[in-house]
């Protein structure tokens, strides 16, 4: 179990945490298993159970320097295609020689017949509490505190630790030097990755943890013919925040249209954004005077969001599942916004008509929800926004919404949900002159889909949780606009996949 979690967090930076890819680590894992026990109760060698454990050590050993390479081979595949084969030639022959050892071990053992079944029945038994207890243990601590590399280094090194125990318990001489060898070889291997820098300068901040790979990362960047220095926060090697250094500003329209639909008003209003990241937009409404509440699942967020950001400390922040907030805040709101990706998908348990009627009942009469989402509105990429805007009207919102786009790679749709009509034509936005100033154009064009453009799409539901289905292509858009430039162009400039 800690293997497997351990070569989930090594494919989801690439190619994301989709149900996709999860389903395609455990199919390839079960595969090596299923081989695994298929050959091992064929084999009857009193060396095999001490033999199975080294080469599964060995091939566990290199994983770190060889899967990088996978990556860069088999995303010119295409995606789909390249999960599967990354999958398969990370799990599956670790996996078969894990498998084998536990059939081979009852053939040795079994003098007879009789004693099979205990045997087979307590061997398993305590193979599979050993894959709870390090499933607890590997996603809750070691993982986030060793990070991936060092996570393989230490499971190659228990496994040569369990060939050295073989080899004394079935008598097996000749792999008892060998084992202490490459134990030793693991652990001088983990000690210069604990130890030596391996990121480049711009690097601020790479971890591991729970809910994914967080990296902070300076970069120089050309806009309207000038040179900016911006901080980038990376979900997954996703950008979720973006800001000017020089400045402390967003540098995406898309948050710029956020605040400044959320000045529709006054000062002294509660907000609750669901989703923090880099806070930059938390700044900006604490600015104009807004109470505001802040929900992240991973509380790592709220940490960087201090340090690197300059979050203001008035941002009363929640570490908590934004779902189970929602569902247990007694507090009414005026402003809901939903800005949520984990990567470059979004927590389908948050768009569906349940989740809306809560959100629905915490507003104010006249408040209203805001929601981030990917551009496109037809065909199949858009199926995933129309769904949840038809969702919005059945949970009985007043629904409409913005395109953000300026520019190629800033095109975000914003959804808006509003209890009582809004005029935002004539209404006055506190902050439209502030970004005047700044020479920001930020049109404010609301638009609305006809029933006939949703009638085909989904009232998506707690019961029918189809959003990562009907988002795919949408998300598989974003995964590739990554790989390319915070996987492969920051591998270019020092910064390691893995």
């Amino acid at each position: 179990m800690y293997f497997e979690i351990t070569t989930a967090k090594m494919i989801i930076p690439f190619y994301g945490a989709s149900l996709k890819v999860w389903a395609t680590v455990l199919c390839a894992v079960l595969s090596g298993l299923c081989l695994g026990y298929y050959l091992g109760a064929r084999i009857n060698l009193r060396s095999f159970p001490s033999l199975s454990s080294f080469i599964a050590g060995i091939l566990i050993l290199l994983l770190p320097f060889i899967t990088p390479f996978y990556f860069k081979v088999f995303h010119h595949f295409g995606h789909n295609t390249g999960i599967i084969l990354s999958s398969f030639f990370i799990c599956l022959m670790p996996s078969v020689f894990f498998a084998m050892m536990s059939p081979c071990l009852v053939n040795i053992i079994c003098k007879n017949h009789e004693n099979t079944g205990n045997t087979a029945g307590i061997i398993f038994a305590v193979s599979t509490l050993g894959g709870v207890i390090f499933a607890i243990v590997a996603g809750f601590w070691l993982i986030p505190l060793l990070g991936v590399t060092n996570s393989c280094l230490l499971i190659s090194s228990l496994l040569f630790f369990v060939t050295l125990g073989f080899s004394h318990l079935l008598d097996v001489k000749n792999m008892r030097t060998l084992s202490i060898s490459l134990i030793a070889l693991s652990v001088v291997i983990s000690i210069f990755y604990g130890t030596a820098k391996r990121y480049p300068e711009f690097i601020k901040y790479k971890n591991v943890g729970f809910y994914g790979e967080l990296i902070v990362a300076d970069l120089i960047h050309e806009k309207d013919g000038k040179v900016v220095k911006a901080r980038l926060l990376l979900n997954n090697r996703i950008a979720q925040s973006f800001i000017n250094l020089e400045t402390g500003l967003s540098e995406w329209r898309y948050i710029q249209y956020l605040d400044l639909l959320s000045s529709i008003k006054p000062a002294g209003k509660n907000a609750l954004m669901l989703g923090l990241a880099g806070g930059s937009l938390a700044n900006e409404m604490i600015d104009m005077g807004f109470h505001v509440d802040a929900v992240d699942i991973d509380d790592r967020v709220y940490k960087i969001a201090l340090k690197y950001f300059n979050l203001n400390p008035e941002c009363r922040f929640y570490p908590d599942d934004a779902r189970h907030f929602i569902n247990s805040v007694s507090k009414r709101y005026d402003i809901v916004i939903i800005d949520l990706f984990a990567a470059e998908s979004q927590p389908f348990h948050i768009f569906t008509l349940e989740s809306f009627k809560r959100i629905h009942e915490i507003l104010n009469d006249d408040g209203f929800v805001l929601i981030n989402f990917h551009e496109s509105v037809t065909g199949d990429k858009g199926k995933g926004l129309r769904s949840t805007y038809k969702t919005m009207l059945e949970a009985g919102f007043i629904t409409n919404y913005i395109n953000t786009s300026e520019r190629e790679e800033e095109k975000n749709n914003i959804l808006i949900g509003s209890k009582t009509h809004l005029d935002w034509q004539k209404a006055e936005l506190r902050k439209k002159s502030y970004y005047q100033k700044r020479g920001i154009n930020l049109p404010i064009r609301i638009k609305s889909l006809p029933p006939e453009m949703t009638k085909n799409d989904y009232i998506l539901t707690d019961n029918n949780p189809v959003f990562e289905v009907i988002n795919e292509e949408a998300f598989r858009e974003w995964r590739e606009h990554a790989i390319q430039n915070y996987l492969l162009g920051l591998d270019k400039m020092g910064m390691p996949i893995l």
